[in-house]
């Protein structure tokens, strides 16, 4: 087997083990979507938990991706990493998958953040019903536009 080739096997094999954990990912961003969009803030830690875990072991993952990718002295460029894998058809099917899944785990993260976004705003919208209407501590110029109240002294001789 040719260096080459070699350097082919383990960066699909890389690439394997990282779409295994990338579709584990997008399996939790859809549980993720589910809890807020249903108001579940219970399942949300634990979601949260198990993402941070993925998003390491993906890290993890991509950086020894770069590695065999160095040592076969090929650049992390789209056209140098489907030059490097062409004649390895499984291989770029691999690749192409996990480019495809990283897209949809982005996506599905961005729409995630849109929802929390949202029901953040949502909440903080119902807290200030509730908590009525605020005194304005300052006025326009910065100024504390409450007068202090006079102080007594503490201590008295």
């Amino acid at each position: 087997m040719t260096r080459q080739r070699a350097s082919v096997e383990h960066f699909a094999g890389v690439a394997a083990r990282e779409l295994d954990s990338l579709n584990g990912l997008i399996s939790l961003l859809d549980e993720e979507r589910n809890a807020l969009t249903q108001g579940n803030a219970e399942a949300l830690p634990g979601l949260i938990a198990t993402k941070t875990g993925h998003i390491q072991a993906l890290a993890q993952l991509a950086a020894e991706r770069a590695h065999v990718l160095a040592d076969a002295s090929v650049k992390m460029e789209a056209a140098e990493i489907r030059d490097f894998l062409a004649g390895d058809q499984p291989a770029t099917e691999t690749w192409e998958r996990l480019l495809a899944a990283a897209r949809k785990a982005a996506g599905l993260n961005t729409a995630n953040a849109f929802l929390t976004s949202t029901r953040l705003t949502s909440v903080s919208r119902a807290l200030a019903v509730l908590a009525g209407p605020q005194p304005d501590l300052y006025d326009p110029r910065g100024a504390n536009a409450r007068p202090a109240a006079a102080s007594r002294s503490l201590f008295r001789g």
